[in-house]
């Protein structure tokens, strides 16, 4: 299956980066073979994980009002991309 993280194009060299030194650390569990691609619609933190199935939308924003729903502390709701994604 085809994976694709999606991000800023500022970013991509350092996710690929940091993939790759994942990837060849002897610690780290096997990392999945990721297409790296830069969408200018993305936020500079911005993270969206694409396969042929649908995508994820993996921002740290998203994540962090996840978690606060989830523990019933959110002050905001979940972004409507998330809950799309979901």
């Amino acid at each position: 299956m085809r994976l694709a993280l999606v991000v800023h194009p500022d970013r991509c060299a350092a996710v690929r980066a940091a993939l790759a030194q994942r990837a060849t650390s002897a610690a780290s569990e096997p990392v999945p073979d990721f297409e790296v691609r830069g969408d200018d619609r993305c936020a500079a933190d911005d993270c969206r994980i694409e396969t042929e199935l649908g995508s994820a939308d993996a921002s740290l924003e998203t994540q962090l009002a996840r978690l606060a729903a989830a523990w019933g502390v959110a002050e905001t709701p979940v972004p409507a991309a998330a809950r799309r994604a979901a």
